[in-house]
């Protein structure tokens, strides 16, 4: 996740309304309407990938397979199943609910490769609570590519997410990122 020097600023008006579509879905997200944010925030060609990287010295030149592992890989059909297995009501992990509460910052907004797409890149903190023991906070990095719908609305096209533990410490990462 790197930015390109050759890459354009968007306006401050389509900045803006980067914003406002990262925070919509956040709230979204957190308040667990993901199913609205699936259908009404996420392109059906979405690719949404959430991996770590090995963590070694610099000095350190042996070889040893990827440098990253990836915790997901997932298309629309597999967020959408994802999202349905919560809403059964009978995974551990949602009962009782999680209380999710992220922030969103760092954003920077550029012209993507096509007309009407956006290269954004952004870091997040989301702290999820269950029952009283249990709290995690997570840290990660995002590059999104968001691309205007038909209808003038963006859209998440591809996310990739940038995930600071090598090993999940919580007890499970089965939430939106």
């Amino acid at each position: 996740m790197t930015k390109n020097n050759n890459e354009r600023e968007v306006t401050r008006e389509v900045r803006d309304e980067i914003e406002r579509f990262l925070f919509r879905e956040a709230r979204l997200i957190d308040t667990e309407q993901e199913r609205e944010w699936l259908e009404t925030m996420v392109d059906t060609e979405i690719k949404y990938q959430v991996f770590s990287r090995q963590l070694r010295y610099r000095k350190d030149t042996r070889g040893s397979g990827d440098k990253e592992v990836y915790f997901f890989d997932d298309n629309y059909a597999d967020l959408n199943h994802r999202i349905g297995l919560r809403e059964t009501g009978t995974q551990w992990v949602a009962d009782p609910p999680n209380r999710l509460r992220r922030i969103v910052g760092n954003i920077e907004g550029f012209e993507g490769e096509r007309a009407g797409e956006y290269r954004v890149y952004s870091n997040c903190m989301v702290t999820r609570n269950r029952m009283v023991y249990e709290q995690m906070s997570y840290a990660y990095g995002r590059e999104d590519i968001l691309r205007r719908d038909a209808d003038g609305r963006l859209k998440l096209l591809q996310r990739v997410i940038d995930f600071e533990e090598r090993f999940v410490r919580g007890r499970n990462l089965l939430f939106i990122l």
